[in-house]
């Protein structure tokens, strides 16, 4: 069976990290570096100048710490929780569905079709590529509606 999803988040989340304390010692610095140079006669500069790299400060942060850090935690939650695969059943690839969004993830829908002529359909997460080629059959894994694993199924009959 070949396994979606790798989990080797683990050094994207450090590395964010260290680029939002980077991000954020630079700023600082910055910062401590215009009050000490700038020309005591014209205090509203330094502050304007203050203002605009705290503010890039915050946004930065926001965006490293909060947006992609959180996007990297839902998606490791996501991949604990279906990690170990209910069903195995040997379905039929038809074709892709739409795109639908869910707690900071995106996925795809997959239609699949079983042996009794039943649609049904599973999702993947969407920066994962779709392996599957329509009418082959493959036998799934899964966790509710998402696939964790597949295999390609030989239809030779000998």
């Amino acid at each position: 069976m070949k396994k979606l999803y790798q989990i080797n988040e683990n050094k994207k989340k450090k590395s964010l990290i260290g680029i939002s304390i980077l991000i954020s010692l630079v700023c600082l610095l910055s910062i401590l570096l215009i009050y000490l140079f700038h020309p005591r006669n014209n205090t509203w500069v330094y502050y304007f100048i203050s203002l605009i790299f705290l503010t890039g400060l915050i946004f930065f942060d926001y965006y490293f710490l909060f947006f992609r850090l959180g996007n990297i935690k839902s998606k490791e939650r996501f991949l604990k929780r279906i990690s170990s695969p209910t069903e195995e059943t040997v379905l039929t690839f038809k074709e892709k569905g739409s795109v639908y969004f869910s707690n900071k993830l995106s996925f795809i829908y997959l239609c699949f079709e079983d042996g009794n002529n039943n649609e049904r359909k599973y999702s993947i997460l969407a920066d994962s590529e779709s392996p599957f080629k329509e009418n082959m059959a493959y036998k799934v894994q899964s966790y509710k509606e998402y696939i964790v694993a597949y295999e390609e199924v030989n239809n030779e009959k000998e």
